[in-house]
């Protein structure tokens, strides 16, 4: 009878590990098939070596090698993170992952080659796989930095918190919610947006003579323009050079902007009143508002000029709307149907973009859509900047120094740089640049007035597109607004 006994249990305990072990291997083949799908979908943003599931019996162990990825925004196009390894573990009853290790983690920089990133505190990440594929992650660092190969800090912020979940609709379209907030950060500023989503599509309109330049904004300003070049260029930093600099450059602003003094000769734009406040009192030289672009321009605090010392902080919440993939069966003849997939709008929701610091702080909520048939945006978002003077000025001295390089970035230009094409292109594109700087102060407070939320030290811009037409800003076209420079 025993005997019987300890056979019938060892079967049910025999059933049961086999059943388990069923069950453990099905699961882990789920998740790996799901992480791969995954991947597979993201192909352009996301790769790895390998991946594999493990730790049975009673853990799911994800091991990747040689994960890289970027994120789908031009903003960051530039920038590719590379993780050596990594592992994260759950329970085999759970789809939540916790990372548990992560070995050399770096950045690869077209610019910049590649960096090491060097965590205060190794990361906590956690991440949900559903059917669909991940469908909630969470990350939270206590601060890190990015290294260049000189151990020079290329990029550094004190802590970061991202948390993004996915959920699926009835109307068969997937909802991305994300929530980020980024504190104290160093080595990034409104300019590198700039750089990263625009430069290229500018210097490509120039090429393509959508925008055409001329040789030199005006003959005046580009006298300045020299005059600083000079400056910029020279060892010699006496106080009477300087005085002597400012004094020219008050004489081209007067002629680049005759509303700064209406009523005063040619001559006297060219030969200012030694005695003047504005030539010698360095106090009233750094109010943007009571001076003409030119000079506003160059006057700029050292905290300004320096955005490396700046910190920073960026608050996002916002969400990201996409069709699934979806086929259409339309008939190629009376008998046959043919699948075509259906090319889907995505839409961005802005609830609140933040990136605020010491000097100024911009704001930016609305909506967007991107349409498979558009090359650029539709839809409408509202930008505030408080202490807006001290952005203008950060933004013309960082356009001043990119006009100053030797050359401008241009990944589609010819690789032979001697040649005339080549040449002219850079010009044109250094003059677009200065006509930038020397006249930002003015057209921002111009069309920033056209908003009645517009304060002394706020603007506030409304920007709205439709499909296929031009960008409407505080409802004067964007036409318009460049043909003020």
């Amino acid at each position: 009878m025993k005997k019987d006994l300890i056979i019938k249990l060892s079967i049910a305990i025999g059933v049961v590990i086999f059943g388990y072990s069923i069950f453990w291997f099905f699961k882990a083949g789920q998740v790996e098939k799901q992480l791969n799908k995954f991947i597979s979908e993201n192909s352009a943003n996301i790769s790895v070596a390998e991946l594999s599931v493990s730790g049975f019996p009673i853990a799911q162990k994800v091991s990747v090698t040689d994960l890289k990825f970027s994120l789908p925004t031009s903003l960051f196009s530039k920038k590719q993170v590379l993780v050596k390894s990594l592992e994260a573990k759950s329970s085999i009853f759970s789809s939540e992952f916790t990372l548990s290790s992560i070995g050399q983690v770096s950045v690869n920089d077209i610019e910049k080659g590649s960096m090491t990133i060097e965590f205060s505190k190794e990361p906590e990440v956690n991440f949900v796989v559903a059917s669909s594929g991940i469908v909630k992650f969470n990350y939270q660092d206590m601060g890190y930095r990015i290294l260049d190969n000189e151990k020079n800090i290329f990029y550094s912020a004190a802590k970061s918190t991202i948390d993004i979940q996915a959920n699926n609709n009835d109307a068969q379209k997937t909802i991305f919610k994300i929530v980020g907030n980024i504190a104290e950060i160093q080595g990034f500023n409104v300019i590198d947006i700039y750089k990263s989503s625009l430069e290229k599509k500018i210097i490509e309109g120039i090429k393509t003579e959508q925008i055409v330049m001329g040789s030199s904004p005006n003959p005046e300003a580009e006298n300045l323009i020299k005059v600083e070049e000079a400056k910029s260029s020279s060892d010699i930093k006496s106080e009477s050079k300087t005085t002597d600099v400012a004094n020219k450059g008050q004489a081209v602003a007067n002629t680049v902007n005759p509303s700064a003094n209406p009523n005063a000769p040619n001559d006297q734009a060219n030969n200012p009143d030694p005695n003047s406040a504005n030539a010698n009192n360095p106090q009233l030289a750094t109010d943007p508002n009571k001076l003409s672009p030119a000079i506003a321009s160059q006057q700029v605090p050292s905290t300004i000029a320096d955005s490396n010392i700046v910190k920073s902080n960026l608050v996002i919440d916002a969400e990201y709307e996409v069709a699934s993939n979806q086929q259409l069966a339309i008939p190629s003849e009376p008998n046959q149907t043919q699948e075509v997939s259906i090319q889907s709008n995505k839409i961005i929701k802005i609830n609140n973009i933040e990136f605020s610091n010491p000097l100024y702080k911009l704001l930016i909520n609305g909506q967007l859509t991107i349409m498979a048939d558009d090359n650029l945006p539709s839809g409408g978002i509202s930008i505030k900047i408080e202490n807006v003077d001290n952005l203008v000025n950060h933004l013309v001295t960082e356009l001043g120094q990119m006009a100053n390089q030797t050359k401008a970035s241009n990944p589609e230009s010819p690789s032979n740089d001697n040649s005339s094409v080549d040449v002219a292109l850079q010009d044109s594109y250094k003059n677009f640049l200065r006509r930038i700087a020397i006249n930002l102060p003015a057209v921002n407070r111009e069309i920033s007035a056209k908003n009645p939320v517009s304060k002394e030290k706020i603007a506030q811009f409304d920007v709205r597109r439709e499909k296929n037409l031009d960008f409407i800003i505080n409802e004067v076209s964007i036409h318009e607004i460049l043909g003020k420079f």
